[in-house]
């Protein structure tokens, strides 16, 4: 064990101090040849009479072999006075425990450096004690022979900077000046790197950064004590810069209010400035630091947005006070440095938008295809309604909000869910803006500007139900009537227009459309594999092929269908007017099927081009006329059968088919006549809400009478799958019949019949066997035939005699 000893010589007063010789460490050093470099090295930097004039000190004197690595030139006046201990150190027994701190000659800014003693090993360098305890005088000191110079250590800062287990906490410690903390004397417990992993990528990321100044003073401040904690002081209790308590055992384990730590993995580390140790463990128990949720968008690099969130006063949303569970899409900003601030007018985000970036509820991504409408913080204009944004996630499990993808993994604190996006989320634009893009809804934009509908008032959110482009297209009829009526078409865009917003995810809802009559709406998922939707308005169901396009103030859906409300009466005439064919209204009233007409009655009616009437000379006299009328009604709405390409029985018992030549051309024909056929040009209905109204098909000639089929048997135009196969079967057995005898015939040749076989039908065989002609008898009276009356009229044009 070393011991410090403190030799004091007693004198006798009457003896005479000038008859005892002092012997001082330079006359040891002079003394001993193995010390002959280290004496001329001492000489030259002129400390002789320092250590000649020093009482009770101990020099570690590394012997000649030690200066072997060194030019004489490159040693120091520090180097030689790091050696140079101010206090005495006595070795009892070589290698025997020790563990001492003491201060050399050596000293920084007014503090003397510390050396490290521990079982004959100087500051865990290679030097060794070569030879110990050669004392000198009395209260002069003691020199012990070392194997090797040591080295004077670096600053505390520095040594943290190459110390393999501190970078992360030498990074913590050094940005902006944090050094200045370490550029006096003080005991260090730093954590290491292992330690350091308390906190996740992020939270470091945000601690090394500009914005964690803060923060990363309060962690100096816990690991930190004021002066030089020495071995020799313990056990006590320390006080750290921050004020926390600690009792620290001789193993320099310690204890605390909060929790206990275990010892130091590297203890006892000297530097100029201060002493260090370090700890497996942070000393914490978890609530050093706070991180809120704008530490991590800070850590993030989304400086710009957490300002501007602050600048609007929603500072409450990241400052952690908000604790609902939210999801925050941080806007991706790669030059964003708060060193550089933007002007209050550049700033990026309106304040709406600012909240549009905040989603309601913690968002996590799956691995399967979803689509689904959250809650932003962001208000609904003309409501207290939550604006809505889609999310979606893809198979792959990226995510998407509006379209836009997530680019970062995904961060928690504070209760708040943090992703990366590449920019601002838009928040949803006016109604014009968001529909006007889209091709689909390009008539019915249009027929709401022309109504001054494309504003809505802002007092109020809404619901639209737009139907598309095809649908209009696939109704000119019905286009082109609404298109000349402006009160028709403002009663129905009433009727199509509802207060409150109803999403696909919203279930049934009672509201009121423009107009006050009171409807309910529901919308259902087609399938789970579609991203179509029925809507349900009361009670009648379209589908919906676009669903929940956001704007400003409210939600709108494009439908495939037209929809009349049951307060718009358009009637099956409107539609045949406008499409400039009103003499078929006056065939059908004067021969006495005016009743198809009537908007009470339900009718499918195939309105034939007139002018195709009249080149064919069908006149009112005509007596076919009246056939051909009810080959042209069909009793029911079937405008659905008819796409379907059902069999639909006529007002004249004969039954009809409209089917697909391609996929834009109808035909319709009589399925029991003789296969003519005549395409649909127009078609439209007037079925509404409440009814089921009639539809209208154009034609571009007419279904004459002369089409249909009399006979017996009826041509079969529509037969059965399984009938054309057996038909099929039968005519390749008799062709492959055909193909096989014509075969045999060939590869066979003529063959040698018999002579009565060949023998011709009207000759008879003469006496010699040769065959004759034969006379035929020619009666000498005609036939009696019975009379025949003929009408000569009959075929005379075809000018025979």
């Amino acid at each position: 064990m070393l011991y410090l000893f403190v030799y004091i010589w007693l004198f006798s007063s009457s003896v005479a101090t000038s008859e005892v010789p002092v012997k001082t460490i330079i006359d040891v050093l002079s003394s001993r040849s193995e010390f002959s470099v280290l004496v001329g090295l001492l000489q030259r930097h002129g400390l002789v009479p320092l250590i000649n004039q020093s009482y009770n000190s101990t020099f570690l004197a590394p012997i000649n072999s030690a200066f072997a690595a060194y030019d004489s030139e490159s040693m120091t006046k520090d180097q030689l006075l790091y050696h140079f201990l101010n206090d005495t150190i006595v070795f009892d027994a070589p290698g025997r425990e020790a563990d001492l701190l003491v201060p050399s000659y050596l000293k920084k800014d007014g503090e003397n450096v510390q050396v490290h003693l521990e079982n004959g090993v100087i500051n865990r360098s290679p030097a060794r004690l070569v030879e110990q305890n050669l004392f000198a005088s009395a209260q002069r000191g003691v020199v012990h022979a070392i194997s090797e110079v040591v080295e004077v250590p670096e600053k505390l800062c520095k040594s943290l900077f190459y110390h393999r287990q501190l970078s992360t906490f030498s990074q913590i410690a050094s940005i902006e000046g944090g050094c200045a903390h370490l550029e006096r004397n003080v005991t260090l417990f730093a954590p290491s790197n292992d330690a350091l992993e308390f906190f996740n990528d992020i939270e470091l990321k945000y601690l090394t950064s500009n914005h964690g100044q803060s923060d990363r003073d309060r962690i100096l401040r816990r690991h930190m004590a004021q002066g030089i904690l020495k071995p020799q002081d313990l056990p006590c209790e320390v006080t750290m810069l921050d004020g926390t308590k600690f009792f620290i055992n001789t193993d320099l384990s310690m204890e605390s209010d909060f929790g206990n730590f275990s010892g130091a993995i590297e203890r006892w580390v000297p530097s100029k400035t201060g002493v260090l140790n370090v700890y497996s463990q942070l000393l914490d128990e978890g609530t050093l630091i706070e991180f809120t949720p704008e530490k991590y968008v800070l850590a993030l690099g989304g400086y710009t947005f957490a300002r501007e969130v602050s600048l609007y006063g929603y500072e409450w949303l990241l400052d952690g006070t908000y604790t609902d569970p939210i999801t925050i899409f941080v806007p991706k900003a790669p030059l964003d440095n708060d060193s550089k601030l933007s002007a209050r007018g550049n700033y990026k985000f309106r304040a709406d938008s600012v909240l549009y970036q905040f989603a309601k509820g913690s968002l996590v991504p799956t691995n399967e295809e979803t689509d689904t409408l959250v809650d932003s913080a962001m208000t609904l204009k003309g409501s207290n309604l939550p604006q809505r944004m889609h999310v979606s996630t893809h198979s792959s499990g990226t995510m998407f909000v509006n379209w836009q993808p997530v680019v970062s993994e995904k961060y928690e604190t504070g209760g708040a869910t943090i992703y990366v996006v590449p920019g601002e989320i838009p928040a949803p634009p006016s109604f014009s803006m968001a529909i006007g893009p889209l091709f689909m809804s390009s008539h019915s934009l249009n027929f709401l500007d022309s109504l001054g509908l494309v504003n809505l008032p802002l007092s109020n959110s809404w619901t639209l139900l737009l139907p598309s482009r095809e649908a209009w297209e696939s109704q000119k009829l019905l286009m082109a009537y609404m298109g000349n009526n402006t009160d028709v078409l403002r009663e129905f865009f009433y009727a199509m227009i509802y207060a409150n917003p109803v999403y696909t995810d919203s279930g049934a809802v009672t509201t009121r459309d423009l107009s006050g009559q009171k409807v309910s709406i529901e919308m259902v998922e087609k399938s789970s594999s579609s991203s179509s939707y029925y809507v349900n308005v009361s009670g009648t169901t379209v589908t919906a092929s676009s669903a929940d396009i956001l704007f400003d103030n409210g939600v709108a859906h494009i439908i495939e269908d037209i929809v009349l409300p049951s307060n718009l009466e358009i009637t099956s005439i409107d539609l045949i007017e406008a499409g400039g064919r009103s003499e078929f209204v006056d065939l059908l009233e004067e021969f006495g099927f005016g009743y198809a007409l009537n908007p009470h009655e339900n009718y499918t009616i195939i309105v034939p081009d007139t002018k195709a009437l009249a080149a064919a000379n069908f006149t009112r006299d005509n007596p076919q006329l009246e056939l051909l009328l009810k080959l042209h009604l069909i009793p029911g709405n079937h405008s659905q059968d008819m796409f379907d390409g059902k069999p639909l029985l006529t007002a004249a018992k004969e039954e009809l088919a409209m089917h697909w030549l391609s996929s834009n051309v109808l035909a319709i024909r009589l399925v029991s006549g003789f296969g003519q056929s005549v395409y649909v040009t127009e078609w439209a209905e007037t079925r509404g809400l409440t009814s089921l109204g009639s539809s209208v098909f154009f034609i571009d000639s007419f279904i004459s009478p002369e089409w249909v089929h009399s006979p017996f048997l009826k041509p079969p135009f529509r037969m059965k799958t399984h009938t054309l196969l057996l038909l099929g079967i039968i005519v390749g057995l008799v062709l492959t019949s055909l193909f096989m005898l014509s075969m045999v015939y060939i590869f066979t040749g003529e063959k040698d019949f018999d002579e009565e076989m060949r023998a011709p039908l009207l000759r008879e065989p003469s006496e010699d066997g040769e065959y004759q002609e034969q006379e035929p008898e020619v009666p000498t009276q005609p036939i009696r035939t019975t009379s025949v009356s003929e009408d000569r009229q009959f075929g005379s044009h075809l000018n025979l005699p």
